[in-house]
């Protein structure tokens, strides 16, 4: 500073009160440092020091470089500091692992969360409600994680955990969305694990995971207690002190298996060795229904191209296993490569043993010997039963494997199974020398049963051989026989070591069948396939019986290059085929197939039968460059092989031919066409002695398919009764499959219904029905149009003209709706529909409203309607409901039933008659009706009339017709008879008053109240007398009374209604005549009729019992003109009566004359009667 003054004399400083203010300021305004602090000690102390006068020293200025890196290591220092400070405050205190929970539960949300946090992260602590999320896999939860460890020992590249206590997991590892399999294209290649290198050394003192879960697709494993004590991780040398676990396994509903696991043991990573014992035992397990207990002991010893592995163990399956079974299982792994095996099976009835060596570089050779000796199977499983004995052992090559093999199973019984015998016998040396038989005898299996199998060799395979198989007798059940199951015998074998007899109960014992018990359909009567001579050069011969018809060929064969490239030539020289469905044909010129396993070449040259100008044809190739190629065509296949299998009436005369194409190499090459045709020809179809014919102009279909896609063409032409186009294609095949389709079908004319079906007369119109098919070919959008235009009918027996029929039923593209809407119309008026269906949920809408619809008008019937209905099918949400809501209104309705003539029959079904049907048609229909509600308005109106048997009367009123879920139809209203006329006995009855009512119960059960009556005047008494029925009750249980008045006896009622006089009650014949018509009439039995009877065909009024003059009963004939005058002649049936004429006469309202001639004489009576 004392230098700056004296170079800067002239300078100016600032002056402080005192010298050390100045100095404190002039420090603030520089950078500090050690020279810095000394000069201002030394300027203190030389102000201090007052009357002496001393020359500052000067300093020289700190460049701008040199303050920057000074304030940058500063900064760094404090920034560590700060750091360090962080970490220590988020590992090593409570606050810090609450604020990283804070801060996980905020900012990654998405992937954890965690319900509270106690202790320090560092040393001990413990997570609770832990979350975790995994993309494409459900939550993973965590009741509870305690940790404790020490994370000081990470400086010295260790992991020291004192213990770690999991608690409450539910770990669910099964994908959302499955995931592809992936294929490995790698080659195998031996597996070292020398390289692995774990930098760091892990320490585990305590493990305990308690009341966890971990799942994976239906696998779930409970770890109840799982505790792991002194794991350790040292050098890369893995030892595990102690492991146990108390554990339980869910798979599905089959398995529910509690077992407890220990496991000890290292792991030498370097050395690639292993020394780890696994103990399992499980007790009180469920698999498939059945108790099931199991231990098993298992050891892995030994260096990675050295390893065995090995378990003894106890299985104990209850109803599963009739006795325990005893498994060891010794296995061991040669340079990763070959792998020998030695299997033990045993319980106290039976056991097996197998020793198989197999090398991963040579798959195709192996050493495999099976020794069995299992007299009673029923011991391994209560549902088989059987005894195999033997032994098998293969060697060498599988192509030319060396052979022993003794083999005998008798009476097995297996899963619908069963075999009475199957014996093999063989062997096969180093000089290919092999004697071979294998005989089955009686096989059946659920329907199939098969007689006898066999199968001979005999010879040297390099040199001669003679080689067989023989198949006979191959039947299907076609009644399955149910087996009642045959009760246990007792069977005693001798045990000589006890030297007592033990009673031993074996399921082997008991009778089965082997054979079908009922009707059978024989499919294979014989297969003989025969070769003789060597492997590169043998004739062969093939016969098959079949129920499909005989086949019979021979040739010659040759096998060659087996172990290098094995090669396979056929020669077919002859070949027959003789069949009841297809006829005869025969190979008309020789065939060759080449078959080359190593460059997987394949060549059929044309194989090609032929019967007359029929002929079948296949043909193709595979050459080594991949590129396959296959042709098959059928030319002048005729209809009459159709003949057996359609209807009497119908005949159809054409032929078909088909072409079949193809070639390829890969996806990307293809080239594919087929055309199928059918040949100009006809079908006749005979309906009641009427013929129409068919003509098949043209019938085309066409499909080409190459890599950009697949192209079709649909044409059929068969004349006004039917055409139809389309075309489509599918694009970006193999990937989506677009396809693009459409079709077009219409019914050109309708003038050949009417003569099949003369009810329906002047039919026409237009029928045409057109689809789309667009969109993916596993989701396509389906688009479809059904339309009737310009429709009409004429129903001659009703006089009803149906016209203007228009329907449209169109399918929405892309949805599941159909909508349905049009008209029909008649004489007067037009029916309107409008309507929904939707195929995906089956629901249903259709409404039907037309006014004053004129739907009859003949002679018989005359009928108008009004509907307004409105149908409903509520489908798969409404639980297959229907609704049937609305009114209809008849303003105009005349019927008058006629009986049939010639009185017509039933016919009915003789008792020995058998109705072949599904027995169904009952059960849909009462579904219908329980699933029905109903709720419609009969309303009639003022032009009613109708009439049957002897009845003719005119109508007026309502009925509400109601119907619930389940319940019965029922009706509610007043049906009125008003004007009206009821002929009973030929005398005709005036219907005084009538009601018909629905009270609310069921429609089929009205209240009756109708009553007829009729006035007859006495001509000898001269009075009137009023006569009648009344219908009273129920239509179920209805009641006739007669009335009269003034009042009569029932006698004398039936007398006037059925002689129109009172009674002869001195006459035996006519008061047992009456007394019946009295019971008929109790009784309800029918009494009208005679509107149709024989007197009113013949045209009179009379014809039956008449009065005689006497008063007595006659028989005769009457009839009545103008009402006013009336004839009648007959005889009486007493034995005083003879024969008689009567006239009658009716003049002035209150005259009549009646005149009466007899045999015995005659007489005429004036009679005046007046009522006052």
């Amino acid at each position: 500073m004392s230098k700056q003054i004296e170079e800067n004399p002239n300078s100016k400083i600032p002056l402080a009160k005192n010298g050390k203010q100045a100095l404190d300021q002039s420090a603030l305004d520089q950078p500090h440092s050690q020279e810095s602090i000394a000069e201002t000690q030394v300027d203190e102390e030389g102000v201090e020091e007052k009357g002496k006068k001393k020359t500052p020293k000067s300093r020289k200025k700190r460049s701008l470089i040199g303050r920057f890196f000074t304030w940058l290591l500063s900064s760094f220092l404090m920034l560590s500091t700060a750091i360090i400070l962080l970490l220590f405050f988020l590992v090593d205190t409570q606050a810090g692992l609450r604020t990283l929970t804070a801060a996980a539960n905020r900012y990654a949300s998405d992937y954890i969360s965690i319900g509270d946090a106690k202790g320090r992260l560092g040393q001990e602590f413990q997570l609770t409600d832990l979350r975790l999320n995994l993309p494409n896999y459900p939550p993973l939860k965590i009741a509870s994680l305690d940790l404790a460890w020490d994370y000081v020992a990470l400086l010295e590249k260790r992991v020291d955990l004192k213990a770690l206590k999991v608690s409450g997991a539910d770990l669910n590892f099964t994908p959302i969305v499955p995931e592809p399999e992936k294929e490995s294209s790698e080659p195998f290649s031996p597996l070292s694990i020398k390289e692995i290198d774990i930098p760091i050394n892990i320490a585990l003192d305590s493990l305990d995971f308690a009341e966890s879960t971990l799942q994976i697709g239906d696998f779930y494993l409970g770890l109840n207690q799982f505790e792991v004590d002194g794991l350790a991780l040292v050098d890369n040398n893995v030892t595990l002190k102690h492991a146990l676990g108390d554990l339980h396994i869910l798979v599905g509903d089959n398995v529910d298996l509690p077992f407890v696991v220990a496991l000890n043991g290292d792991v030498d990573l370097p050395k690639e060795s292993a020394d780890l014992n696994l103990a399992l035992y499980a007790q009180d397990g469920i698999v498939n229904d059945e108790h099931f207990n199991v231990a098993l002991n298992s050891q892995l010893d030994g260096e990675l191209n050295d390893l065995k592995f090995n378990i003894d163990g106890r299985v104990d399956w209850s109803n599963m296993l009739n006795d325990p079974i005893l498994l060891k299982l010794e296995n061991s792994v040669v340079a990763q490569n070959r792998i020998s095996t030695y299997l033990h099976i045993k319980n106290l009835a039976n056991q097996m043993m197998l020793e198989s060596v197999w090398q991963i570089d040579q798959p195709y050779d192996f050493d495999l010997t099976m020794k069995m000796n299992a007299p009673y199977l029923s011991q391994f499983h209560p549902n088989i039963r059987g005894s195999m004995m033997g032994d098998l052992c293969l060697q060498g090559d599988l192509m030319q494997p060396l052979l022993n093999a003794d083999m005998r199973i008798e009476k097995l019984d297996i899963l619908g199974l069963r075999l009475n015998l199957l014996t093999l016998l063989g062997s096969h040396n180093e000089k290919h020398q092999a004697k071979v038989a294998l005989t089955l005898d009686q096989l059946k299996f659920n329907e199939f049963y098969l007689k006898h199998l066999g199968i001979n060799l005999d010879g040297t395979l390099t040199e001669e051989f003679d080689f067989d198989i023989t198949i006979q007798d191959l039947e299907r059940e076609l009644v399955a026989q149910v087996e009642r199951p045959s009760k246990n015998e007792r069977v005693i074998d001798k045990v000589i070591a006890s030297g007592s007899e033990e009673e031993i109960y074996y399921a082997e014992n008991m009778p089965i069948s082997f054979s079908p018990k009922g009707a059978t359909e024989e499919l294979v009567k014989n297969v003989e396939y025969r070769v003789q001579g060597r492997a590169e050069s043998h004739q062969f011969n093939f016969l098959l019986d079949s129920i499909g018809g005989m086949i019979h060929s021979n040739g010659v064969a040759a096998l060659r290059n087996l172990t290098t490239d094995p090669t396979f030539d056929l020669y077919l020289g002859e070949s027959k085929i003789t069949s009841p469905f297809i006829g005869d044909f025969k190979l008309n010129r020789p065939a060759y197939f080449h078959l080359g396993a190593k460059d997987q070449q394949i060549k059929l040259s044309p194989v090609c039968y032929q019967q007359g100008y029929v002929v079948f044809c296949a043909e193709g190739e595979r050459t080594k460059e991949g590129v396959n190629t296959a042709v098959v065509t059928l030319n002048n296949l005729p209809s009459s092989l159709l003949k057996d299998y359609l209807p009497d009436d119908i005949s159809i005369n054409t032929k078909a031919n088909a072409t079949i194409a193809g070639q390829f190499s890969t996806e990307e090459d293809f080239i594919g066409v087929a055309n199928i045709s059918l040949s100009k020809g006809d079908i006749r179809y005979r309906l009641q002695g009427r013929e129409i014919e068919i003509p098949l102009s043209t019938t085309l279909l066409d499909v080409q398919a190459r890599p950009s896609g697949v192209t079709s063409t649909l044409n059929v032409d068969w004349g006004k009764y039917l055409r139809v186009v389309g075309d489509g294609k599918i694009n970006d095949l193999f990937k989506k499959n677009i396809v693009d389709a459409k079709v077009k079908a219409d019914v050109p004319s309708f003038d050949w219904v009417s003569p099949l079906v003369p009810a329906l007369q002047g039919l026409g119109g237009e029928i045409l029905f057109t689809s789309e098919v667009n969109g993916p070919i596993e989701h396509p959008e389906i688009g479809a149009n059904l339309s009737v235009k310009d429709g009409r009918l004429y129903i001659a027996s009703l006089n009803s003209r149906l016209k203007n029929i228009n329907l449209n039923v169109n399918l929405q593209k892309g949805t599941p709706v159909f909508l349905i809407k049009g008209a029909v119309g008649t004489e007067k008026g037009a029916l309107q529909l409008d309507g929904l269906y939707n195929i995906s949920n089956l629901t249903a809408s259709l409404n039907v409203k037309g006014n004053d619809l004129l739907l009859a008008n003949s002679d018989d019937i005359k009928l108008m309607i009004s509907p307004d209905l409105s149908f409903n099918a509520l489908g798969k949400p409404g639980g297959g409901k229907y609704r049937l809501t609305g009114s209809v209104r008849i303003p105009e309705l005349f019927y008058q039933h006629k009986a049939s003539e010639g009185g017509g029959s039933v016919v009915t079904v003789s008792s020995d008659t058998v109705i072949i049907g599904d027995g169904n048609e009952h059960k849909r229909s009462e579904d219908f009706m329980n699933n029905l509600y109903m709720d419609v308005n009969f309303i009639l109106g003022d032009r009613i009339k109708v009439g049957a048997e002897g009845l003719t009367a005119t109508l007026n009123g309502g009925v509400k017709v109601t119907k619930a879920y389940n319940q019965t139809i029922r009706g509610l209203g007043v049906i009125n008879i008003g004007k009206g006329e009821f002929d009973i006995y030929g005398q005709v009855l005036t219907l005084d008053k009538g009601k018909i009512q629905f009270s609310g119960a069921s429609i089929t059960n009205p209240a009756l109240d109708i009553q007829a009556s009729r006035s007859f005047v006495n001509e000898i008494e001269g009075r009137e007398v009023q006569v009648g029925v009344k219908v009273l009750g129920s239509a179920e249980a209805p009641r006739i009374e007669l009335y009269s008045s003034p009042m009569l006896t029932d006698i004398e009622i039936a007398s006037y209604l059925f002689l129109g006089r009172s009674p002869n009650l001195q006459s035996p014949t006519e008061n047992l005549m009456l007394l019946n018509m009295v019971r008929k009439i109790a009784t309800g039995e029918p009494i009208s009729g005679s509107k149709d009877g024989l007197a009113s065909q013949l045209g009179l009024s009379d014809f039956g019992f008449m009065e005689t003059p006497e008063g007595s009963i006659g028989v005769g004939i009457g009839k009545r003109f103008a009402n006013s005058f009336y004839v009648g002649l007959g005889v009486g049936v007493e034995d005083s009566s003879g024969a008689f004429a009567i006239l009658r006469y009716r003049f002035l309202k209150y005259f009549n004359v009646n005149t009466a001639i007899m045999s015995e004489g005659g007489s005429i009576n004036v009679n005046y009667l007046r009522d006052f």
